[in-house]
């Protein structure tokens, strides 16, 4: 039996992950009065570090992982989260800097641009991570609950596998999907404030601003990790969210003033 609140949920999830940095973008573009291209150059950013670098890497840790003894405890997989988010941001603060780096070549390097390349760098994670596995997720729910495994003639073991899959996501809270969501917003405000503090290693001329960036990197994403890994989603959450209110706010005490001008 389908569960129409869950629907609804799931459907909401996606226009939260997927329409919410779109509608950023168009509003912040039209706020700084920009093109799309630092969006665009944001999106590639991500692509090249986030999906064909780091997807793969965490894809050959997890299954390497799998087999171990200690990966089987809370504790070692606690240490576990803690080595993926410094990987995580390892790896995407150093796209981001090439990013940056490479493709503004020969364009002014501003707080407007990074801001926009932000929103491109977490939207594109926000769509290709989160909003497509909720798609798919929905479909699975739309399908699976009206299909018999046996009349697909699956062998046992895909059966049973089959039967989990349906068992998992006709138990699944209502309230799962929308945390999802937030937790996809609150990431690309984070990629916001960091894409802002990496600029500065261009315009201050100073490399710990890649630092303190990869440093707040890690903190939000391994509170999102050990809020699974402790089954306590909202608390990553939270602490995520902590993380992201001081990027933003540091981001925000790094833009320019305009300077005043009286006429003489």
């Amino acid at each position: 039996m389908i569960r129409a609140p869950l629907v609804l949920s799931l459907l909401a999830a996606m226009l939260l992950e997927a329409g919410l940095p779109l509608l950023f973008a168009q509003r912040t573009r039209r706020w700084l009065q920009l093109g799309w291209d630092d969006f665009v150059f944001g999106t590639v950013t991500f692509a090249v570090a986030g999906l064909l670098v780091l997807l793969p890497v965490v894809d050959w840790a997890s299954r390497w992982a799998s087999g171990k003894d200690w990966a089987q405890t809370t504790s070692g997989l606690a240490i576990w989260a803690l080595a993926l988010a410094l990987l995580t941001a390892t790896v995407e603060q150093t796209g981001r800097y090439l990013g940056l780096r490479l493709l503004f070549r020969g364009v002014r390097r501003t707080w407007s641009r990074a801001v926009l390349f932000g929103l491109g760098f977490g939207g594109l994670q926000a769509i290709f991570l989160v909003a497509l596995p909720t798609l798919v997720r929905l479909g699975n729910y739309l399908l699976l609950s009206q299909i018999s495994p046996f009349a697909l003639g699956m062998t046992a073991r895909e059966a049973v596998e089959f039967l989990a899959e349906q068992r998992e996501l006709a138990s699944m809270a209502v309230w799962r999907p929308f945390l999802q969501g937030a937790e996809s917003a609150t990431m690309v405000g984070l990629q916001t404030g960091l894409s802002v503090l990496v600029l500065q290693v261009f315009s201050r001329a100073r490399r710990a601003w890649l630092f303190y960036a990869g440093a707040l990197h890690t903190i939000g994403q391994a509170s999102l990790l050990l809020g699974t890994v402790y089954l306590q989603p909202w608390l990553g959450l939270l602490g995520l969210a902590g993380v992201t209110a001081i990027a933003c706010w540091w981001a925000l005490r790094l833009r320019p003033q305009r300077r005043l001008v009286i006429p003489s």
